[in-house]
């Protein structure tokens, strides 16, 4: 699924998240008015780090994430209902972009600075990472959307004509990726970023009678 290139993330994620939630409610017989389960996306830090600045050249990822239980208490879910504009509890995309853009500039370095100081202390620091698949139905985490322009390098023997994650025969649910544009083709170039959604439904779970 492609979306226009001139839309930003607080566009686009909006609009995803609300119809993801729109055909996956009735499914799982959510209640409309309680909270949303759980969200999370990818922020690129290169712009948020500011003591001491990043490299200008620096190749390497710098990618936290932005997730629901960790954001300020003013930063609040929307409803299930709400985020899925279901009959009885319509609600404004904009209400979903609002809490969205929240969500991305509670994302600070002081933010990350705090969680790599909780981090140290642990003994099993991998105990703290997660499985999307564990996460409540009608979650969603969508992966960031750095103008990546991975097509423009020249390996000398070729440039890539596009970028995917090697997943295996793994589907992940409530997972989105976000892939910078595909290289040209010769035809239509606007076809913005691409989008990969993980539909895996949860099967151990009774759906709405």
């Amino acid at each position: 699924m492609a979306s226009c290139a001139s839309l930003g993330h607080t566009a686009r994620f909006p609009f995803v998240w609300r119809h993801l939630t729109r055909v996956r409610a009735p499914y799982y017989g959510a209640d409309p008015s309680a909270v949303a389960p759980w969200f999370g996306e990818s922020v690129d830090m290169r712009g948020r780090f500011h003591s001491p600045d990043p490299p200008q050249r620096m190749i390497r990822n710098m990618l936290t994430g932005g997730f629901s239980e960790m954001a300020p208490a003013h930063v609040q879910l929307p409803t299930v209902g709400e985020l899925g504009c279901l009959p009885g509890h319509e609600a404004p995309l904009s209400h979903i972009a609002l809490y969205v853009r929240r969500l991305t500039d509670s994302v600070a370095q002081e933010m990350v600075e705090g969680v790599l100081e909780y981090i140290v202390t642990l003994r099993d620091q991998q105990s703290i990472s997660f499985n999307l698949m564990a996460k409540p139905p009608l979650s969603l985490f969508i992966t960031d959307q750095r103008p990546a322009d991975s097509t423009a390098s020249d390996f000398g023997f070729g440039r890539p004509l596009k970028h995917r994650f090697l997943m295996g025969d793994g589907v992940s649910a409530n997972l989105a990726f976000v892939y910078p544009p595909q290289a040209s083709t010769g035809g239509d170039d606007d076809q913005g970023t691409i989008w990969s959604i993980g539909s895996k439904l949860h099967q151990n779970l009774t759906p709405f009678q």
